[in-house]
């Protein structure tokens, strides 16, 4: 006898779970002392974990009716509930769009070197270059070029600008997420505040400025 196999329901069991996740979890998560209501944080910084709060849970509301809705165009809605995940979600591929305009812009002094000065010279000041311009602009900008060119900006966990020390941590968290086999850097992607190991380990956070 073949048991019947009900793909949409599956389907709607698991995004449940996944909005559960995304939309409610950040109030368990955020809503307290050390975020929403932190007396030390600027009213400013409170009323972005607030809205943030608020639209995430709004989004779940709105995704948790075109699940489960009885009406028509099932299947339709599960691929809109899909798409809603995969925006809030998008602070990874956001911050890899980032990298790759830091990329492009290192390449012209990068080539330059290894046209003009021999291995291992070469390597190792195109090694320096990098962290001079990556550490010299989150410490005097919060942000390299290819952040800033997408609204991005890096700050403390309380909403202030990072200093010399800290960007020196988070340099140092890059190399902490790259030898975990990419999963420092994939954890941007899964966390309710889009934070790396290395904005873990330094105690940084990147925002959208516009």
């Amino acid at each position: 006898m073949r048991i019947a196999f009900d793909h949409i329901l599956v389907a709607r069991i698991l995004f449940t779970l996944m909005t559960a996740g995304w939309a409610f979890a950040t109030v368990l998560a955020d809503l307290n002392k050390t975020h929403a209501t932190n007396p030390k944080w600027t009213g400013h910084a409170r009323f972005h974990v607030v809205w943030q709060i608020s639209s995430y849970v709004g989004f779940g509301l709105l995704a948790l009716a075109l699940i489960w809705w009885p009406g028509p165009l099932a299947l339709e809605r599960l691929y809109l509930v899909a798409l809603m995940s995969a925006i809030v979600y998008a602070g990874f591929w956001i911050r890899f769009v980032a990298w790759l305009i830091d990329g492009i812009i290192l390449i012209i002094p990068n080539i330059i070197i290894g046209l003009v000065v021999e291995s291992p010279a070469s390597i190792l000041l195109q090694f320096a270059i990098g962290i001079v311009y990556t550490i010299g602009f989150w410490t005097a900008e919060g942000a390299t070029p290819g952040k800033m060119a997408i609204g991005l900006r890096i700050t403390t966990v309380e909403g202030e600008p990072i200093d010399f020390g800290k960007a020196v941590l988070r340099y140092i968290g890059y190399f902490v997420s790259g030898i975990t086999l990419g999963i420092g850097y994939l954890m941007i992607a899964f966390t309710r505040d889009k934070r790396g190991l290395h904005d873990l380990i330094a105690g940084t956070v990147v925002i959208q400025t516009r």
